[in-house]
């Protein structure tokens, strides 16, 4: 049987949408449910090993899409944990990012979804390696519903970083030229406050092509700070 992608999204047009797109790939490989609870039965069930990804929205009722790839990075029910995972907003929901990015969600994609984009992430995802944290790192981060917060406009542009006192030398660089594994200065945060990534964090290339992702979604994650001893 055939290798499948599932998708995530409560919005019909949406989750439509992006199963056409992946059906001119994959004609008979995609999956596509309304909801988080519906995703999780497909995750558990007699065919879940050939799920490939999981392609879900962040704002989901019931569970969310962030409790949803908690649920998966725990290994709830069996549940690869490793499943490579790409996040849909229509928002920048800046709260949620910070979280998605320290529960490893491999993608993010903005909405609405271009088809080359589209399928460019994916084939990224799908090559790269995969790596995950042990369950203890992933079980005390908490996606609550009322921790979304909606990017506004009116915003003030984000202020530069300033490294922190003990963390040695640093220097300020476009996010296109910062080395693979560099470490993080000072924090990657949002106008509004929210840490993205925190200080100290070693900027390998998964990390590094999500940062891309946000930027490309417009939203503020550069100058990046780092260290140089």
């Amino acid at each position: 049987m055939a290798d499948r992608i599932l998708i995530a999204d409560d919005e019909a047009f949406s989750r439509r949408m992006v199963a056409s797109m992946l059906r001119e790939d994959w004609p008979d490989g995609v999956t596509a449910v309304a909801s988080s609870a519906e995703a999780l039965i497909e995750l558990t069930g007699p065919t879940a090993n050939r799920i490939k990804m999981l392609i879900s929205d962040f704002n989901m009722p019931g569970i969310n899409g962030l409790q949803l790839l908690k649920a998966i990075r725990l290994g709830v029910d069996g549940v690869r944990r490793d499943l490579p995972v790409m996040l849909l907003t229509g928002h920048a929901d800046r709260a949620l990012i910070g979280m998605a990015l320290a529960l490893d969600a491999d993608a993010f994609l903005a909405k609405p979804i271009a088809k080359g984009t589209l399928r460019d992430k994916i084939a990224r995802v799908l090559a790269a390696p995969r790596s995950i944290k042990p369950i203890e790192a992933y079980a005390l981060i908490n996606p609550r519903e009322d921790m979304l917060v909606h990017w506004r406009e009116g915003d003030s542009p984000a202020a530069a970083p300033v490294p922190d006192a003990d963390s040695g030398p640093s220097i300020s660089l476009p996010l296109a030229e910062v080395p693979e594994d560099s470490i993080l200065a000072a924090p990657i945060r949002f106008p509004d406050g929210t840490d993205v990534v925190p200080a100290g964090r070693r900027l390998g290339r998964a990390l590094l092509d999500r940062l891309a992702d946000l930027k490309a979604m417009g939203l503020p994650v550069e100058p990046v700070h780092i260290q140089t001893q």
